[in-house]
């Protein structure tokens, strides 16, 4: 019996593009169909997926455990966005042949808003996995867009050999952003979020446990800005990216993390409106918190790689060191003019030698120029990594090491 694609983020990440995308128009009453259009949204199938949009990306798997069998997923979205929600499960194969016949045996039942879907008609695609067991998997294409304010729910049920599996995916759409505490300096240790008023930011703080019981000790602070993935999306959702789902686990975890949640288009940290945020977020933390100014730290991973170098080059200052993983300068990539203002500011950058969306030579270039200028900077290229570095292969403990010895003074 083939295996199914259980409920599992980090599936979810495996997965890379999408295949051709397949349909069986099959009308049903009492059924949403394809073209259908609900409260001004609209469900169709797509020709190729936009992972960001996706369960993957926008719901909080935080709490399920590999025994619950019917977790109930917090998600949220902007009203307007889109929402793929087809891969909930699937069928994984070497060879298409292979996927026939576990995929005309399961059952599968997704509904929205209590309104069930026609699956048949909306079909199912092919999908390409990289880092997994199989090279590809078979999923339902099923898409929602312009998704309305309020909340909405999906469910969705897998049956197969017996065992079934269901998922009550709540989505949180509201009209005006998220908000949180702001930060004072009444401080509890442990992960929090907060909302920057005067930077119109989210953020996740981490104090360490340490820092309660030491409030005279001056703290190291390292900063750490996402990938496009959740740029637009929650700071509830934040929190799963790795390091920041460890660090509770981290008995004496030596840096206060703060992690703002982008908004805007692509390259939204190199925009002037991020970069004054988060300067501005820094400054809060500097005047609440016991941080040490000449430790600060900036490190990014893909569009945060790019305001790792966008940040760094505008506020060289402030930074004692920056880490970038598989970054880059503007689109196209270019190298910025005065990249050699960053000759006094240490720095490590990581990047896949096969990484086809930001391409090697793309953060090679900045590394050359920054050591013309004389700079200090460690290059560690993945020879057998695309753009899918692992980041436990990044933040490692001789990363934390190597930050701590590095300071402005």
């Amino acid at each position: 019996m083939k295996k199914i694609i259980s409920l599992s983020p980090i599936v979810f990440l495996v997965i890379i593009l999408s295949a051709c995308a397949r349909a069986t128009p099959k009308n049903a009453e009492g059924m949403i169909n394809p073209g259908d259009e609900i409260d001004g949204m609209v469900f169709t199938p797509t020709d190729e997926i936009d992972f960001d949009l996706s369960l993957a990306f926008l719901c909080d798997f935080e709490s399920i455990k590999e025994t619950d069998r019917s977790p109930t997923i917090a998600c949220f979205s902007s009203p307007g966005s889109s929402v793929f929600f087809g891969n909930f499960s699937g069928i994984p194969y070497n060879d298409p042949k292979e996927a026939d016949k576990p995929w005309r045996e399961i059952k599968s039942e997704v509904s929205f808003d209590g309104q069930p879907l026609n699956l048949e008609a909306f079909g199912y695609m092919e999908i390409e996995l990289y880092d997994a067991e199989w090279k590809y998997a078979r999923i339902w294409n099923l898409n929602a867009d312009n998704i309305s304010p309020g909340t909405h729910t999906i469910q969705t049920i897998w049956e197969e050999a017996g065992e079934t599996q269901t998922n009550t995916y709540v989505f949180t759409v509201s009209e005006k952003p998220e908000t949180f505490p702001t930060l004072s300096t009444e401080v509890t240790s442990g992960l929090r979020f907060h909302t920057s008023e005067k930077a119109n930011l989210n953020y996740i703080l981490y104090i360490p446990r340490e820092y309660v019981k030491n409030q005279e000790q001056k703290w190291p602070v390292l900063i750490y800005l996402h990938g496009m993935d959740r740029v637009n999306t929650s700071v509830q959702v934040l929190k799963n990216d790795y390091p920041l789902n460890a660090l509770d686990d981290q008995k004496d975890f030596p840096f206060i993390v703060v992690a703002p949640l982008g908004t805007g288009e692509y390259e939204f940290w190199a925009t002037d409106e991020m970069i004054n945020s988060i300067m501005t977020i820094l400054d809060e933390i500097e005047s609440a918190l016991s941080m040490d100014a000449d430790r600060i730290y900036l490190t990014g991973v893909s569009a945060g790689g790019n305001g790792t170098w966008s940040i760094g080059v505008r506020h060289p200052e402030r930074f004692a060191a920056l880490v970038s993983s598989m970054g880059y300068y503007g689109w196209p990539p270019s190298v910025p003019e005065n990249i050699c203002d960053l000759v006094d500011v240490p720095m490590q950058a990581f990047h896949g030698a096969n990484d086809e969306l930001i391409p090697l030579d793309a953060e090679q270039k900045l590394v050359d120029a920054l050591i013309a200028c004389g700079g200090n900077v460690q290059f560690t290229v993945f020879p057998d990594a695309g753009h899918d570095i692992e980041a436990e292969q990044v933040y490692t403990p001789e990363l934390y090491e190597w930050l701590l010895e590095q300071t402005l003074k």
